[in-house]
């Protein structure tokens, strides 16, 4: 006896896999910068199925530092390794709000069903190049605005993995003073030390006690 449609289709939905994997944002920052030096900050996404719509604000944080003393290039969607087949539609928005550089990145699909994730092969968001004037001062905090934050499939319905999303703290590194102070710096203390040792040798001796 054939089997029949009601069975066949009680076989597929056994079938299937019980439940899509949801994802996360992954973010790829330095340990330290140096003022006036240009870092990057990379922004992949953890293996997630069937994505067609993402919504990721960066924020930069330079601890009551004006935002201003930041730079950031506008990213473009790589040409490799990207999340989604096409580029159409990616869009980087920066503001600027006081001590804070945010940076909006968004893209969507207008097909169903969505795109499979996976590291390595098209988990790739945006690389960003910051660049930190040579007067800022503390660490710049990195992470990942959750009131914004979307990973949707093409019906809208939210893809994330419960948590917090990621955050990183660089710190400033210690300034090296360069070759040329280091040098005055000798130069000085060695002028010091003669001017010293000249006032010690031209120093007139006491005068003898008077006679009683």
């Amino acid at each position: 006896m054939k089997p029949s449609f009601a069975l066949l289709l009680s076989a597929a939905l056994v079938s299937a896999p019980a439940s899509l994997q949801a994802g996360s944002v992954l973010l790829e920052t330095p340990t330290e910068y140096a003022p006036g030096d240009a870092f990057t900050v990379g922004v992949r996404l953890s293996a997630v199925s069937n994505l067609a719509l993402y919504n990721i604000e960066l924020v930069f944080r330079t601890s009551g530092q004006p935002a201003s003393l930041l730079t950031i290039s506008p990213p473009e969607a790589p040409a490799s390794g990207y999340v989604f087949p096409s580029t159409e539609y990616f869009l980087a928005t920066p503001q600027i709000w006081d001590d804070e550089y945010r940076i909006t990145l968004g893209d969507f699909l207008l097909t169903s069903p969505g795109v499979d994730v996976l590291p390595g092969v098209n988990d790739l968001v945006a690389v960003l190049t910051v660049s930190p004037a040579a007067g800022l001062i503390g660490p710049i905090t990195v992470f990942v605005d959750s009131d914004s934050l979307f990973l949707d499939d093409p019906e809208g319905s939210s893809l994330l993995t419960p948590g917090t999303p990621p955050s990183a703290l660089v710190t400033q590194t210690q300034a090296v003073p360069a070759p040329g102070s280091l040098v005055g710096a000798l130069i000085g203390l060695t002028t010091l030390a003669g001017y010293g040792a000249a006032r010690g040798r031209t120093r007139p001796a006491p005068a003898p006690p008077a006679a009683c």
